[in-house]
């Protein structure tokens, strides 16, 4: 799948003050920076199906939080483990 035609299939939500109380929430929980933080949270805020990114910290993070993730510079998608108890 190439990133820059899938571009328009993805949903780019408004920021509110949700995300960006659910962003130093994550930034804490997960030890990631701001930005990498604020994206994560955007996702979770949004209910997004997908999580998109290729920096190894967020792909865990992301992973941790239930998402399938697609990092668009080696192509792959990432599902996650389903959680026990």
């Amino acid at each position: 799948m190439d990133f820059k035609n899938k571009w328009d299939d993805f949903y780019i939500p408004e920021v509110d003050s949700k995300h960006v109380e659910q962003s130093g929430k994550y930034a804490e929980k997960y030890t990631l920076k701001g930005c990498d933080a604020f994206q994560l949270s955007s996702a979770i805020v949004s209910h997004a199906n997908i999580f998109v990114c290729s920096d190894n910290d967020l792909i865990n993070a992301a992973k941790d939080d239930g998402f399938v993730v697609w990092n668009p510079i080696n192509g792959e998608f990432t599902k996650t483990e389903e959680k026990s108890g």
